[in-house]
Formats: structure tokens, sequence, C-alpha cells
């Protein structure tokens, strides 16, 4: 079954990487949500993709040079959608009291000063809301970067937790796979499957799930759907769920 993620919540229709947006994918009745994860100057975890606030907010702040009272102070509304910046505590607290089965993709943003010390600290959230070992009767998390070096230390540091290498074309890494982190799933641009997709075989062949991201075209969400992509991870759930084939049971 394919998986529908909301990339950045609903981020097609609402300010994305805000809590109206995840709110939104809910009601969309997405599978689970996608985040980026940063560190602030007080290291505190953020929902944010770009190093500096700019492109999603009314000022122009560096993340990890702010402390999370600062980036807060901003604003992220669009059109009539009131928001602020994201930490991933609210984030992981909001999916849990959904009540719902979903699953959580977070990925890593490097490169970054604080290295390695992204990876740990959303390694110690994650074991304080007990989601360290991936036994949680409703939440699955799944953990994500374009580093590999980032997928390596989750190896270690939350070997129970699927692990996701994220490719695009032209990536640097590809002659490591599937080292340092050893990953489960290679999640790959919808771009670069279109135009490769014998690395779907080809990975399948490694044993790897596949997830596809960002898939907002109707052709290119039937294409993952064709080719049965473990995950589609799309700014439009509401759409992938509307194109999604229904299962005859006849």
């Amino acid at each position: 079954m394919t998986l529908i993620i909301a990339h950045r919540g609903a981020s097609g229709y609402k300010p994305e990487m805000t809590i109206p947006a995840y709110e939104l994918a809910l009601q969309q009745n997405a599978d689970g949500f996608e985040t980026d994860v940063r560190l602030t100057k007080d290291l505190q975890l953020v929902g944010i993709h770009d190093r500096k606030t700019s492109r999603v907010a009314n000022s122009d702040l560096v993340v990890s040079k702010s402390t999370l009272k600062q980036l807060q102070e901003l604003d992220f509304s669009s059109d009539q959608t009131k928001a602020e910046i994201m930490t991933i505590r609210e984030f992981i607290t909001f999916a849990i009291d959904a009540g719902k089965p979903l699953t959580l993709t977070l990925e890593t943003k490097h490169a970054t000063k604080f290295h390695g010390l992204l990876e740990y600290k959303l390694t110690e959230l994650l074991t304080e809301f007990g989601l360290n070992s991936n036994q949680h009767k409703l939440i699955k998390v799944i953990l994500m970067s374009f580093n590999p070096f980032a997928i390596g230390r989750f190896s270690k540091l939350t070997p129970l937790i699927p692990r996701v290498q994220l490719l695009e074309k032209g990536y640097p890494f590809l002659h490591l796979f599937p080292k340092p982190g050893h990953p489960e799933i290679i999640g790959l641009s919808i771009d670069l499957l279109r135009k490769k997709r014998y690395l779907i075989e080809k990975f399948r062949n490694y044993d790897k799930k596949i997830f596809a991201w960002t898939v907002n075209k109707p052709k290119d969400i039937r294409f993952c759907f064709d080719n049965e992509i473990d995950a589609i991870i799309t700014n439009f759930p509401d759409l992938a769920i509307r194109l999604k084939p229904r299962i005859n049971l006849n």
C-alpha cells in the first residue's frame, strides 16, 4: 500500500511546516506528515526548510543564529491563515494528540554549524516521547536526510527507526550507497525517478523501499501508484487520495 505523506503539511494550501498546515493534512486524511528539522541558537528543534526565514516569514533571520523566542516573534502567515514557526515538540505533540495512526517523516537539514548535534538532539526528543523504539501504538517515525553521515548517526542512535537516504539528480554521495547508514528506504525526487526509472528496480534489488518527493502533479501521482512506490510525499495529500486506486475486493 502506498502511503500518502503530507509534505510540510498540506503546504499547497497553508503556510508550510506550521500547525495549520498539519491540521489541514489531518482533515484531508493523509497517512502521515513530513517536516524538516533545524536547531536554533539556543538548541531548540524547529520545523523549517531554509537556513534563513526570508522565504516563509516577514523578516530575514538565520535560524542557527536566532533564539526560539526571536523566531516565534516572526509572522509565518499567508493569505487568511495566521501562523508562526513550529517547534518539533509541537509537531510530535500534535500528531500524538490526533489519536489516529500516523507516520512521521523527519528530515534533518545539513550543512549546519551544529553538525551531528542535530541528530543527537532529535534523538533525545524522540526518546522523551517514547518514540525511539518505534513501538508507539499509533505513531511511527521515519528519519531522513540527504547527508549520508546523518543517516549513519541515526543508525547508531536510533537503530529501531527506519532511515531514508534522500537522493536527487547529480547527488554527490551515490557511490557510498548503501553505506554509511545502511538505510532501509531510498527517497528519490520525482524528477529523478521519472528520468531514471531503472532506479526503481535497482533499489528494489537491494531490498529497499522507495519514497518519492515532491509529487504534486496528477501524472506524477499516478506514475507512483502504477509503479507501487511505497510512499508519496506531496503538498496536496487530498489530490493524491482522490487519485489513489481503489482496491477491488470482489
